[in-house]
């Protein structure tokens, strides 16, 4: 820990043989407190203590108390530099968000713990508020670095968000999107054709050379470069229009987001339910009472008004099948029109020359940075293509390195695998490859080349990168895949007899999808994945999960009654729970939708969970709080202070099945009521449980033909 550091005694002195003794004597005398704190801060716990004895003593407790927190305070203040109560506190947040945080690969950082400097390569980007602190927890538990991240420039100028990052010793970063001004009126596109509308300046505006952007439907950003401008609403292109960056398709929670009640409908439930569940409740309490029944009445409404808010949005009736029907991909864009009227803006070029100044002096230091190189955040396990800051930032910093000795920096390719990054209470998996240092005829090139010798170098080094970060991504590309996936790790794990390793369950998956999809698959490899994927799409289709299959074949009907009693049982029993958590969960859900909603990826909801999580929740403890101070007394409340975030801490993983639950009973439901469902799921099922035998034969360390691999993301 880096203690805050204190104006030095002799810092306004100079010393002299005849006058050093009486400037140090004045020195000490003036910051003697100082000093003594700076070499003996349990100095700061005795007062503490000894303040808060002695005046609850004499009959001052309150005061005792106020002491007591102070001088804790500026202990903490004292002990613990400002970057890492900020750490340690988001780092905090992000675990309560999540429910596990699991890491392979940390054996492959042991040789890179020599002082060289460092550049985290990371992907996907998936959660904006996540992401970057599951990394600096990993990496400072495994290496004890912290993680410098590049942030965007436009965060830092939010007092807020700006103030973090600059706490948090991050380096702002200017993208192009950030500061493209809008253009006037709106553009339809045709090949190089583009038409103005609505009053466009193109005269104004553009020149031969010049850069458009058109900014399409489903987050496509197309960019082209303009020939000749015609007029103010007409102009021509080198080229048609090409996608820069592609959000990839939407997913089911995105349009579901179109189904979400507005919040005038939102509050005026609310304004009807509380005060009828308030004057129905009246009755059975004592008149001073009134805040309990109050408060129970907009906790408990809130609770009904996010169920049918729940409701309505995801429609949880409906099969997975359906859903997706109505989802929709972006497809192969190399040229794009755009006949839909849309927003245009102007290209601009950005100089972050500053940015990797800054980037290149903490790499020479032996610093850590942590890059997120695709550039955005966006949903779904897919890498986009990368941006070529790494590379321009190693090879500026080996072109700026004198020494004799040869600068070590090394590049560590981090996959971030999530269940549902948008959903509160899921896993992650941190996997680290392998540390990749370019090559030195790269970096020759780079530093001596012209600007295509360069540009070649920066790609290829990018592609090495790319290459590297790839084996690090687990997760399928569609929701078809994500669910065989799971179907065999599961089958792996637990119905073979043949035990593998997390790494090896992973590698041996891998294997299997690319021998599947080879020209010329096994057929036994063939027939077991056909079967896996005829018994999850089934699964899909009628919404029954695998355990209540399960538990029908080992078990029998009677015992998925029994079971089904109890789990149904244990939600009532979580009732309290969610009533007390109603509130926030209910402003979080509509708040977070919205800016999903506006922005069209799911990506952004669950950075929004996380942020407005930290807030609301304390706010809510303090409206309890009050209200049981103001129902029961002072000890109640103080008591409820204490006690009731123990107690929400032990709810949430208590109900952290209740999800699974909640679906087991549904599953458990259908395949009681429908027969004919469950005789299928149980006659295939039972089929996969002897093909598990021979997946068996697929032993750990087996690897197939260079020919059938390929660069998979599954």
């Amino acid at each position: 820990m880096s203690p805050v550091e204190f104006p030095s005694p002799q810092a306004n002195f100079q010393y002299s043989p005849v006058a050093k003794e009486n400037s140090y004597k004045k020195g000490t005398q003036f910051f003697f407190p100082y000093l003594m704190i700076q070499r003996y801060p349990f100095v700061l716990l005795w007062a503490a203590f000894g303040l808060d004895l002695t005046l609850s003593l004499s009959g001052h407790i309150f005061i005792g108390k106020i002491a007591l927190v102070g001088f804790l305070v500026l202990y903490v203040f004292h002990t613990v530099s400002f970057r890492q109560m900020l750490s340690v506190s988001w780092i905090t947040c992000a675990e309560i968000y999540l429910s596990e945080i699991a890491v392979r690969g940390t054996e492959k950082l042991e040789k890179i713990k020599d002082g060289r400097g460092i550049i985290f390569a990371i992907g996907p980007h998936v959660n904006m508020f996540v992401d970057p602190f599951v990394i600096m927890k990993v990496v400072a538990e495994a290496t004890g670095r912290h993680v410098s991240f590049l942030t965007a420039a436009v965060t830092y100028k939010n007092s807020l968000f700006g103030a973090m990052a600059r706490g948090l010793q991050c380096v702002p970063i200017v993208r192009p999107e950030d500061v493209e001004p809008v253009g006037k009126g709106s553009v339809t596109v045709r090949g190089v054709e583009v038409f103005g509308h609505e009053g466009t300046r193109f005269m104004e505006e553009f020149g031969p050379g010049a850069g458009i952007v058109v900014k399409a439907r489903d987050g496509l950003r197309l960019v082209g470069t303009v020939d000749k401008v015609s007029g103010d609403d007409y102009l021509l292109l080198e080229t048609p229009l090409r996608c820069q960056a592609i959000v990839g398709s939407k997913s089911p929670e995105v349009f579901a987001l179109s189904r979400t009640l507005s919040l005038a409908q939102v509050t005026g439930l609310l304004s009807i339910c509380c005060p009828i569940i308030a004057v129905v409740a009246q009755g059975q309490f004592l008149p001073h009472q009134w805040p309990l029944v109050w408060s129970g009445a907009f906790h408990l409404g809130c609770l009904l008004v996010y169920t049918v808010y729940w409701v309505a949005r995801d429609e949880p009736w409906k099969t997975k099948e359906a859903a997706e029907m109505k989802t929709s991909s972006t497809s192969s864009c190399d040229f794009q029109d755009v006949m839909e009227i849309s927003q245009y803006s102007l290209k601009q070029s950005v100089d972050n020359s500053e940015t990797f100044d800054q980037v290149e002096s903490l790499l020479l230091q032996g610093g850590t940075v942590g890059v997120f190189p695709e550039g955005f955040t966006h949903d779904g396990p897919k890498i986009h293509p990368f941006k070529a800051g790494i590379a321009k930032m190693y090879f500026g910093t080996m072109a700026r390195h004198q020494g004799a000795e040869l600068l070590k920096i090394s590049v560590i390719p981090v996959g971030l695998n999530y269940a549902s990054p948008h959903e509160f209470r899921r896993p992650v998996l941190v996997q680290f490859g392998n540390p990749i240092e370019f090559r030195p005829d790269l970096v020759s090139l780079w530093m001596m080349g012209s600007k295509e010798e360069q540009h070649y170098a920066c790609n290829t080094a990018m592609q090495e990168v790319m290459d590297g970060l790839v084996p690090c991504i687990h997760q399928p590309l569609d929701t078809a895949s994500q669910d065989m996936f799971e179907m065999l790790h599961h089958l792996l794990v637990n119905d073979s007899e043949c035990k593998f390793n997390d790494e090896d369950i992973a590698s041996k998956i891998q294997d299997l999808v690319q021998q599947s999809r080879s020209c010329n698959p096994d057929p036994l490899i063939a027939g077991v994945m056909e079967r896996c994927s005829s018994y999850c799409a089934m699964l899909g289709k009628h919404l029954v999960q695998n355990e209540q299959v399960e538990e029908l074949i080992v078990f029998g009907a009677p015992y998925l009654v029994f079971v089904t009693l109890i789990r149904i049982h244990a939600l009532v029993l979580l009732l309290p729970y969610w009533t007390a958590v109603a509130p926030a969960a209910l402003f979080i859900s509509i708040y977070s939708d919205l800016k999903a909603k506006k922005a069209g990826k799911m990506c952004v909801k669950g950075s929004w969970k996380g942020i407005m999580g930290p807030i609301i929740f304390p706010v809510l403890h303090g409206e309890c709080t009050l209200v049981m101070w103001a129902t029961f007394g002072q000890f109640i409340g103080v008591l409820w202070f204490i006690l009731a975030p123990i107690i929400c801490m032990c709810a949430v993983f208590a109900a952290e099945g209740s999800r699974g639950v909640t679906q087991a009973v549904k599953s458990a439901l259908i395949l009681l009521i429908q027969k004919n469902t469950r005789q299928s799921l149980r006659k295939l099922r039972e089929t996969l449980q002897f093909d598990s035998v021979t997946l068996k034969g697929l032993h750990p360390g087996t690897t197939l033909p260079v020919s059938v691999m390929g660069n998979s993301s599954i």
